[in-house]
């Protein structure tokens, strides 16, 4: 193999787990992030409808 295989080698031997890991982390917190908006939208949902029904 030539000197450029090897340092292409390398290269790849160094992005790849960080790419995983980088994966990793999005797969584990998109779905709080996911449930903190859908939270966030049943709140102003709910506040909403309080504010409708209260007599003036």
């Amino acid at each position: 193999m030539t000197k450029e295989g090897w340092l292409a080698l390398g290269a790849a031997a160094a992005v790849i787990p960080l790419l995983l890991c980088v994966g990793a982390f999005v797969a584990l917190t998109g779905p709080v992030a996911a449930d903190q908006d859908e939270q966030r939208r049943q709140a102003a949902y709910l506040s909403a409808a309080v504010q409708v029904r209260r007599p003036r």
